[in-house]
C-alpha cells in the first residue's frame, strides 16, 4: 500500500524521478504515489523513525570502503529487526559467494547474531556472475532456517507477471555448490560490528582479482 525509499543522494532519486530514459526504464516508478522518497542514510532513518514494515529490501553497494560498514553492522540490522512487523521479512544483497565467500558469511553470521533466522541465495547475474542474498526473519517467526527454506521454495509464484523469476528458480538459488564454502572454518568467521569492522578485511581479500 505504502512504498518508503531511503536513498542518500538526493541527485540520483531527481535523476531517476525525471529523466527521460530513466523513467522509460523504471516505467515511471519513482513518481508513484505510493511511493515516499527520504534523502537520508540509512541507519539514520531507522534511528529517527517510527514506522513498522512488512518489507524491508536493502541494496546498498558492496562493502568495499569503511564508509559503509556501519550500514552492514549487527547494530544495523539490530535496528532492521525493530522495524519489522511481525512476521515480516528483510532481504540484503550480500556481495558475492563465489568472489568474496568469507564476506558473504560474515553478513550472514552477522544478520543471525541480531535474532533473526537466514536464508542464503544466490543466482547468476549476466553483468556481475554469481551474486548472493541473504533473507532474514525474525526468530519468533520462524523456529530455523530449514523452515524458513521450506516456505521460500513452496512459493507459487502463480500469474505473477515477472520476467526472469520461475518457481522452479526460487528452489535453485537455495542451492550452493559443495565447494563454495568448502576451504573456509565457518567458525572462525566473525560478526561485524561498528567497532570491529572485519567485513572489510574478508571482503578486499575476495577473489577480485579474477571478477
Amino acid at each position: 500500500k505504502n512504498i518508503d525509499l531511503v536513498d542518500l543522494d538526493k541527485g540520483m532519486t531527481d535523476l531517476a524521478k525525471n529523466h527521460p530514459v530513466l523513467t522509460e526504464i523504471n516505467k515511471g516508478s519513482m513518481n508513484n504515489e505510493k511511493l515516499k522518497i527520504y534523502n537520508n542514510d540509512g541507519l539514520s532513518f531507522l534511528e529517527s523513525t517510527e514506522k513498522i514494515y512488512d518489507v524491508i529490501i536493502v541494496d546498498f553497494p558492496d562493502p568495499d570502503t569503511m564508509d559503509l560498514m556501519h550500514l552492514y553492522s549487527r547494530y544495523f540490522y539490530k535496528m532492521i529487526k525493530k522495524h519489522l512487523s511481525k512476521g515480516g521479512v528483510f532481504v540484503t544483497q550480500s556481495s558475492s559467494p563465489f568472489f568474496s565467500p568469507r564476506a558473504f558469511l560474515s553478513i550472514k553470521k552477522t544478520i543471525e547474531s541480531a535474532d533473526f533466522i537466514t536464508l542464503p541465495y544466490h543466482q547468476h547475474i549476466a553483468t556481475m556472475g554469481d551474486w548472493g542474498w541473504i533473507m532474514g526473519v525474525s526468530k519468533d517467526f520462524f523456529e530455523n532456517s530449514g523452515k524458513l527454506k521450506k516456505k521460500f521454495i513452496s512459493i507459487d509464484i502463480g500469474d505473477i507477471p515477472t520476467r526472469f523469476l520461475t518457481n522452479s528458480l526460487m528452489e535453485s538459488m537455495t542451492v550452493f555448490g559443495k565447494d563454495v564454502f568448502a576451504d573456509i572454518d565457518t567458525e572462525k568467521i566473525k560478526i561485524n560490528t561498528k567497532t570491529n569492522p572485519v567485513l572489510y578485511q574478508y571482503y578486499s581479500k575476495g577473489r577480485w582479482e579474477v571478477y
